[in-house]
């Protein structure tokens, strides 16, 4: 859901079809999670976040990045305005405690950083069924990195939540408990995969890969920001990943073709030479019809861009 290629043991590799994609630009300084330098940038056609039209043959979320973040001419901040990810659970925010979690100023924090802060469960993971019930509502505390320590996508990552019980009134004068979770009345389910239940009654799930909690927890609707369609859609492959591809299955290959252009084939020529008053030529106007300029994004400065006035202004 990072937009990037991996693998984490070559034998375990099986091959199971192809795939097209744009190769549009590299990168030799960019470095992913797993700490491989350099790559090649593709354009690629799949979707962004959880699988669409709720399709069963498809049981993981994706995600992309722009071309610009690939090419580190962007910050991770500015990155998350036009390519959020907010299925992933690495933009996801954290919070410590029901009483934190429901703070105001946790919300901003968590705006101000291009976060996620309130999910839903919508227990869709055909691998970790009935870890939660459809419909509540959690606030992620951590996550914890297991196997061989990668610590995201690679290995297995297992998530504890805190649970919004409506039930629980936090930030009153009362003198009774806050924050704490009554388990009492909820079903905890036992099937194939069991979450476990902390003593603070937070909901930690098995050990799993990161970028499949996202068919177990998703944004609520008001949190769940789409990436942008214009900006977004690329993917990086590192050099290694696809130099092991090439070696283990000798089935990749690229292709380019060369044309020569006459100078009337390209947009945006120069139109003295329309007949004057007459109408634009079929192939100019053709050309032109399929020309399209791809978007630049702007930003301004981070979260706080009044901040950035000098102070004598």
């Amino acid at each position: 859901m990072g937009g990037e290629f991996f693998f984490l043991d070559d034998l375990s590799l099986t091959l199971e079809g192809g795939h097209a994609v744009n190769l549009v630009g590299y990168s030799d300084t960019f470095q992913t999670e797993h700490n491989q330098v350099g790559g090649w940038i593709v354009k690629n056609s799949w979707w962004d976040g959880l699988p669409p039209g709720g399709s069963q043959f498809w049981n993981h979320g994706r995600g992309s990045h722009s071309m610009a973040y690939f090419l580190q001419t962007i910050s991770s901040n500015d990155e998350a305005d036009i390519c959020p990810n907010s299925h992933s659970p690495r933009s996801w925010y954290t919070c410590a405690d029901l009483e934190t979690c429901r703070d105001p100023v946790t919300a901003m924090y968590a705006r101000s950083s291009r976060r996620v802060l309130r999910l839903v469960c919508i227990d869709r993971s055909p691998f970790a069924p009935s870890i939660c019930e459809p419909g509540d509502i959690y606030y992620l505390k951590h996550l914890e990195p297991l196997g061989g320590g990668l610590a995201f996508g690679g290995g297995l990552t297992s998530a504890c939540l805190v649970y919004d019980d409506p039930a629980i009134i936090t930030g009153t004068n009362s003198s009774g408990p806050k924050g704490v979770v009554r388990r009492d009345r909820r079903r905890m389910p036992q099937e194939r995969i069991d979450p476990v239940t902390t003593a603070d009654g937070d909901l930690c799930t098995p050990p799993l890969p990161i970028d499949d909690l996202a068919m177990i927890f998703a944004p609520v609707p008001e949190e769940d920001t789409p990436n942008d369609p214009d900006l977004c859609g690329f993917y990086f492959m590192p050099y290694v990943v696809l130099d092991m591809l090439g070696r283990r299955f000798g089935g990749w290959f690229a292709t380019d073709i060369d044309v020569a252009w006459s100078e009337e084939s390209y947009a945006g020529s120069d139109t003295s030479s329309y007949p004057k008053g007459g109408p634009v030529p079929a192939q100019y106007s053709f050309l032109a019809k399929d020309t399209y300029a791809q978007r630049t994004a702007s930003f301004r400065g981070g979260p706080f861009p009044n901040m950035q006035r000098p102070v004598f202004q």
